[in-house]
Parts: C-alpha cells; structure tokens; sequence
C-alpha cells in the first residue's frame, strides 16, 4: 500500500463528501431543482475511481480483501460501490421506462458519506483527534 495514493483516495473521499453537501445544499435551497450537471458529472467520476479502488485491492488482496486486518474497511468500501453501481443502474432503468423510482436507493446514497470512516482509518492521528472530541462531548452532557 503505498503512502501516496492512500493519500490520495484520502483526498477523493474528502471532496466527495464536500460535493455532497455543496449538492444536497443547493437541492435544500432549490427544491424544484434537479441535480447539477457538475454534481452528476463529478459523482460519476468519483464512482469509476472508487470501482477502480475496489478492483485492485480484490485483485491485489484476493482472499486476504474478505479476512485480513482491514476486513471492516474492505467490506464497506465495497457495499458502498457495489450500491452505488446498482443505484446508477437503476436510475438509468427508471429514466427510460416506465419502472418507479425508488427512493430507498436516494436513501443509500446517505452511506456514501461513510467513506469518512475509510479517511479515519487512514489517518490514525484524526481517529484519534476524533475519538477525543466524541469522548469529550460524552462527559459534557
């Protein structure tokens, strides 16, 4: 695993999560408006670069992806694309037919933001940092 693109994908997640709350922004002040064409475009990008992520690290880790220390990362990582993917497809299904729209996969979209876990398991001093602050916050109340 080298440091770099840890890094990196580090860096993907936070500006995911960023993009999400710029778009879940604009579509709490806008409620007639539909996605932007940026929001979407990006969303798609960053869909392919989690896909890629996910292929290498089953291709690289095989066995060890499923058993081995970073199994509860591994695992959400991929629930979270494997969702996506199936909540892109059905869209396009639903867009183009007359099949409903189901607003469970809009819910799903919310455990995208749980890609921050994945940033704190990389950056042990913000895990750190955070479990401070959350037990911190349980003594004041």
């Amino acid at each position: 695993e080298s440091g770099s693109f840890e890094m990196f994908l580090g860096l993907v997640v936070v500006l995911n999560v960023a993009l999400i709350i710029a778009d879940t922004d604009h579509r709490a002040s806008q409620p007639d408006a539909s996605q932007a064409v940026w929001a979407e475009a990006a969303g798609y990008v960053f869909l392919v670069i989690y896909a890629i992520d996910i292929s290498v690290r089953l291709l690289i880790y095989r066995r060890e992806f499923f058993c081995g220390p970073n199994v509860f990362i591994n695992l959400l990582d991929l629930g979270i694309v494997v969702t996506d993917v199936i909540g892109e497809l059905w869209q396009l299904i639903s867009a183009s037919d007359d099949v409903p729209s189901f607003s469970f996969f809009r819910l799903l979209r919310l455990f995208r933001l749980l890609r921050l876990l994945h940033v704190l398991a990389l950056f042990k001093e913000l895990h750190m940092m955070l479990h401070g602050l959350v037990s911190a916050m349980k003594a004041i109340f």
